[in-house]
């Protein structure tokens, strides 16, 4: 019964998250738990049927919902969507895009975590050595404490993603109990195929990979006994011993490091919005906003735009937010032309496609706000061409800037006749006087 409802879970669970799908390859953790506990093989067939049986059942769960409350049809759409996206060869979601952007996550990881293997050893090493001279351990000590401090600072979802395979690998090879080996497996499971299918694969998914495997780095150090290495000069020996006091203490260090690095990256950092938290005492006119604090320069860009705003759209309206202001439609409680508040994320392929089928679909031309500078990572200065068709590659981001979506907006924007009814250094507002047909 257990094992059915993992199914059911993981089934329902593809419906919030598409990629999700790469968690059926839990079901080789049933073979695997069997395997390693000497048991028939065979025998993991009937609870590996239930396993599908539980998926199937959270499919159709989910789809019965769907169907009684409406919304069947708009998530076939949604799901169908998918096939189109990704269909130019410069998109980051075509499968050659999703494969090399896994695999060079994997090359980062790999360098990642032969630096986490000459943090342990030097750990170990300093705190088993210079024990007649206590300063210049502390020193030694202190010098990697700066550098794991860097490592975690920089290093993103990396070194904790270096963690995370190290503590199920050693899990794995070790002598451990069948139910705890089955988990690390699971976890493992987890680190390797959950981030396919996602655009930035590790980068940007590898936070929700983490969970299962983490626990197992700081378990498996922190259970470890004393151990002796033997090092071999010649006729002389030398015994480093490492002792199960050392082992705890390095899950301290890399512990304290950790919440350090993060506590830091914290203060300075909130998503697209850089910098001190102490300077982010501005709020943004709306109560939707409400909480939320940014710079004194993010807050008077935004809330010039949504006062001028007011007077073209209202609740329920159609607002075409060009191209990466998703929160525009959130803020100003408006629907999203393009089916999707973020059309950034769309190909030229799709944006052209997407943007045809809503001038078919919607019988109303919509608001138009497009940006005048960029606005992932930070916000720049104005860029008076920001909606040309040549403009080059901004910030380094990868499709940060695609002059064939401008194209395609400036051709819709002079097809129906659209005028620019306000205007900053930071945005445009266009309207129509034409009546859809």
């Amino acid at each position: 019964m257990l094992i059915l409802i993992s199914g059911f879970i993981i089934g329902v669970n593809v419906f919030s998250r598409i990629p999700n799908l790469t968690l059926f390859v839990f079901i080789l953790g049933i073979p695997f738990y069997y395997f390693i506990s000497n048991k028939v093989l065979h025998e993991a067939i009937k609870p590996s049927l239930y396993f599908i049986l539980g998926i199937i059942l959270g499919f159709g769960f989910i789809t019965g919902l769907l169907l009684i409350l409406g919304q069947f049809e708009i998530m076939v759409k949604a799901i169908s969507s998918l096939f189109d996206l990704g269909a130019a060869k410069d998109s980051s979601h075509n499968i050659r895009g999703l494969i090399l952007v896994y695999l060079r996550g994997y090359k980062t990881l790999l360098d990642v975590m032969g630096q986490l293997s000459i943090i342990t050893i030097l750990f170990l090493l300093f705190s088993s050595c210079f024990k007649k001279n206590l300063w210049l351990r502390m020193f030694f000590l202190v010098l990697l404490f700066c550098y794991t401090f860097l490592w975690f600072k920089s290093g993103e979802i990396y070194p904790i993603y270096a963690l995370s395979y190290t503590g199920t690998i050693l899990i794995l090879f070790t002598n451990q109990s069948s139910g705890v080996k089955t988990l690390a497996f699971l976890g493992g499971l987890m680190l390797t195929f959950l981030p396919l299918g996602s655009g930035g694969a590790i980068h940007s998914s590898g936070y929700m990979c983490i969970w299962l495997s983490m626990p197992f780095f700081f378990t498996f150090l922190f259970n470890l006994k004393n151990t002796t290495i033997n090092l071999n000069r010649h006729v002389a020996s030398r015994k480093i011993v490492l002792s199960e006091k050392g082992f705890k203490r390095f899950v301290l260090f890399i512990s304290i490091a950790f919440l350090f690095s993060k506590g830091f990256n914290i203060s300075q950092q909130a998503y697209f919005d850089n910098g001190s938290r102490f300077d982010k005492t501005y709020t943004i006119n709306s109560k939707l906003a409400k909480g939320v604090y940014t710079t004194e320069r993010r807050a008077e860009i935004i809330n010039n735009l949504l006062v001028n705003l007011k007077e073209y759209v209202k609740p329920n309206d159609y607002l075409l937010a060009y191209d990466k202001i998703p929160m525009i439609n959130f803020l100003t409680e408006t629907r999203p032309y393009m089916y999707n508040s973020w059309v950034w994320i769309y190909d030229s392929h799709t944006f052209e496609n997407k943007l045809k089928q809503a001038e078919k679909e919607i019988e109303v031309y919509p608001i138009v706000v497009a940006q005048k500078f960029e606005t992932i990572l930070d916000f720049s200065k104005p860029i008076p061409n920001y909606l040309d068709s040549n403009l080059t590659n901004t910030h380094g981001v990868i499709n940060a800037y695609d002059g064939r979506k401008n194209e395609f907006l400036k051709t819709f924007l002079i097809d129906n006749d659209y005028e620019i009814v306000w205007s900053n250094a930071y945005f445009n507002i266009y309207k129509t006087a034409r009546i859809h047909e």
